[in-house]
């Protein structure tokens, strides 16, 4: 009898064990520390100007999910969207990338020889998940910024897959570009002397911008312009002057979301190329569990964007 009462003693002491580590594990979770990830943002706009709305945008990401468009993204890797959701008006999923084999041309290491082989066209692989996120309201794209992500291959992919779904009876386009840093504008503003520029811009989709940006926004919709372009060069001895409230100034702060800038620039004497392609703005997103991560990743979209309505 007393070795019963003992077993049942340290049964109840071992039972109860469970219920304080959930209890322990719901106090961690309320007060668990900060987390951030870093992503890298990309503007998308439609042309033209009728065809800019948040529904339209939402519209076509669906249309590429629903004919399952897939891009080859390079080399033999191929991408799609495996999965789309949404979440107070932001577009979120996972995109797939894998490797499509070709069925002519194995080679067999055994025999030496060149075969052709049945392949299960549905299998493909080397496969690997990358995230997005999309906000039509300030037609934003965030990835993850992270070793296993392929900006390029995205950038490329949304931009090949959204032009198959545009309506072509209205001339309807897409473009995808890089949201650079300011740093990289500034940097070939300040430069001490400016040799070559380059500047290739599309108008905006009604962004906010500052007076000489808004002034050529305004003037490329007026006269029906999607993109303009200016190659303009100088030399040591007479450098090209480079103002921000000019229209030169205007075009290259408009670059930085709507298009690119290649400038050859001379610091101290030494000869440096600045190309915002190469100078993407990377951001931090903090949160404090996955719950929170989407609301924090659109805030993060909003703030970053010009446009806030």
């Amino acid at each position: 009898m007393l070795n019963l009462l003992i077993f049942l003693h340290f049964f109840i002491i071992f039972a109860e064990q469970p219920i304080n580590l959930i209890q322990m594990d719901k106090y961690t979770h309320k007060n668990q520390k900060e987390q951030s990830k870093k992503i890298r943002l990309y503007n998308i706009a439609i042309y033209p100007e009728e065809c800019q709305s948040p529904e339209r945008y939402t519209e076509l990401f669906k249309a590429v999910k629903e004919k399952k468009i897939r891009i080859n993204t390079y080399s033999d890797k191929n991408t799609r969207i495996r999965t789309l959701y949404e979440h107070d008006g932001l577009i979120y999923g996972s995109l797939i990338n894998y490797t499509k084999l070709n069925e002519e041309g194995w080679f067999n290491e055994e025999t030496e020889e060149i075969e052709d082989v049945n392949i299960n066209p549905n299998l493909n692989p080397n496969s690997k998940e990358w995230e997005y996120f999309f906000l039509p309201q300030a037609h934003r794209l965030a990835i993850f910024e992270d070793a296993n992500t392929s900006s390029s291959q995205i950038a490329y992919f949304f931009e090949e897959a959204l032009n198959k779904v545009t309506d072509k009876n209205k001339g309807e386009n897409v473009k995808v570009n890089i949201v650079a840093t300011e740093d990289a504008i500034e940097k070939i503003f300040n430069a001490v002397q400016l040799t070559n520029l380059e500047i290739k811009v599309s108008y905006t989709n009604n962004d906010n911008n500052d007076e000489w940006e808004a002034i050529i926004d305004e003037q490329m919709k007026e006269s029906e312009v999607f993109v303009v372009s200016t190659k303009v060069s100088g030399t040591k001895k007479k450098p090209i002057k480079l103002k921000k409230k000019t229209f030169l100034g205007g075009m290259l702060k408009l670059s930085r979301e709507n298009g690119y800038a290649k400038a050859t620039a001379y610091f101290d004497g030494k000869r440096d190329v600045i190309n915002t392609k190469e100078h993407p703005l990377i951001d931090e997103v903090r949160y404090e569990n996955e719950d929170s991560l989407l609301d924090k990743i659109k805030s993060r979209i909003l703030s970053l964007s010009k446009r806030h309505e």
